[in-house]
């Protein structure tokens, strides 16, 4: 077997051993909160309604991510959460085979280490792959579409044009947002096709159209963007907030929008073993031609972070490989082919040590809130039948436990209780947050 195909089946299946240890050891089925469970819940509801014509619920998120862990299930047979946390892990390790392909050039040893190293063994999506979430879903679809538009620049055929935008619609389904970081490459690409007067590119639009037809089929998306929250109240002027009184109550954070956009070239959970090397090799070492339409991608989806009346290290998972992608070319990549494979070695060795007790810390409040999840809803299970307002809490329960009538203090308007209902409330931990609301 070549090394080349050593280097791509140890990036694919890396991410998969994450999940084993993950189910196996710390007995962790990736659910935890509120977006975790309610995919989990929506696959079950997708599957009643191919089976029976049942309307699934409210959903506020894309749904080809819950698609694809129904179709995973039932192929494999196994249950929803494992198949979404397989979903997330082969998400990982297939984009870290692309980032790869991107990379190796001649030097397939530095770009796999570089790959290996500061892609899966990322914390932030180090643990993001054993979690039943959307987002290296849509990371993968990304990664994928800028394959497919450096081919282009190489070769130069429509097909590479076609798998773009292909690829580019699939990101959006996956995440919304997405959009933003393929939308520059696909305009290029459909402009310089128009250029040369290859009319074979007058087909991408409804090529794009039909790769979302699973979204605007099965699920009103024009509905959920436009009344998005957050895309509602975006403004350039909350790069300088680090406080913002939302619908999600008061959200305070330690550093203004502009230096929160920042985190992916420094946190701990993303760039942080790798920031003074990268650094270093900016200045020491020659770099390759960096097209320019990748730092604008990353600039104009950052921006666009900044804007929103929030903050998540979660949503710097959709552009990070482009920033390593691009910390690559900047010189990263020559300083590793002028590195001795001895100190290339050990190198890894030690900064993978690190990046895994980095992962282990950003673990453990999701095993805890998991644990603390499954352990109320096997306390509340001797008072099934009752009615429960509740709230945050609702979500998971509605997981394990499906014998409550169920009210959410936030959704539903309530006047008054009756004899014997129960509420499941935690003041010490909300009242700042939700003073003066319902809530």
């Amino acid at each position: 077997m070549s090394s080349g195909r050593v280097h791509v089946l140890a990036l694919l299946f890396v991410p998969v051993v994450f999940v084993g240890v993950a189910n196996i050891v710390f007995d962790f089925n990736g659910l935890y909160g509120h977006d975790a469970h309610r995919y989990f819940q929506y696959v079950g509801e997708l599957e009643v309604y191919f089976k029976e014509g049942k309307v699934p619920g409210e959903f506020h998120w894309p749904i080809l991510f819950p698609l694809t862990g129904l179709l995973l299930k039932s192929i494999l047979g196994i249950n929803a959460a494992l198949s979404l946390q397989l979903v997330s892990a082969f998400s990982l390790g297939v984009s870290g085979v692309f980032i790869f392909k991107i990379l190796k050039g001649q030097h397939l040893n530095s770009a796999f280490l570089f790959t290996l190293i500061f892609l899966i063994f990322c914390p932030q999506l180090l643990v993001a792959s054993v979690l039943s979430m959307s987002d290296l879903f849509a990371m993968m679809w990304v990664v994928l579409a800028w394959y497919f538009y450096f081919e282009w620049k190489e070769n130069g055929r429509i097909i590479s044009a076609y798998n773009l935008c292909a690829v580019a619609a699939l990101a959006t389904i996956s995440r919304y947002p997405a959009f933003l970081l393929v939308v520059i490459p696909l305009v290029v690409v459909f402009y310089n096709l128009l250029l040369k007067r290859q009319w074979w590119a007058l087909l991408i639009p409804i090529l794009f159209f039909l790769f979302c037809l699973p979204e605007w089929a099965l699920h009103p998306s024009v509905q959920n963007v436009s009344t998005n929250y957050l895309l509602n109240h975006w403004n350039l002027g909350n790069l300088f907030q680090s406080s913002f009184q939302t619908n999600d109550g008061v959200q305070a954070h330690r550093f203004i929008n502009v230096i929160y956009i920042t985190y992916p070239f420094w946190h701990p959970a993303y760039f942080f073993t790798g920031f003074v090397l990268a650094l270093y090799a900016v200045f020491k070492f020659p770099r390759v031609k960096v097209l320019w339409l990748l730092p604008i991608s990353i600039a104009v989806y950052m921006l666009f972070l900044g804007g929103l009346e929030t903050q998540s290290r979660r949503f710097f998972v959709l552009v990070f490989p482009l920033i390593l992608i691009w910390i690559y070319q900047l010189g990263f990549g020559e300083m590793l082919r002028s590195t001795s494979k001895k100190i290339l070695v050990t190198g890894a060795l030690l900064l993978g040590v690190v990046q895994f007790s980095i992962a282990g810390y950003y673990l453990k409040p999701y095993l805890e809130l998991n644990k603390f999840e499954r352990q109320l809803a096997d306390d509340l299970k001797p008072y099934e039948g009752k009615a429960l307002y509740a709230f945050y809490w609702d979500i998971s329960l509605k997981s394990y436990v499906a014998q409550f009538e169920i009210y959410n203090l936030w959704e539903e308007d309530v006047q008054r209780c009756r004899a014997g209902d129960l509420i499941l409330f935690s003041p010490e931990e909300l009242e700042a947050q939700w003073k003066g609301s319902q809530v």
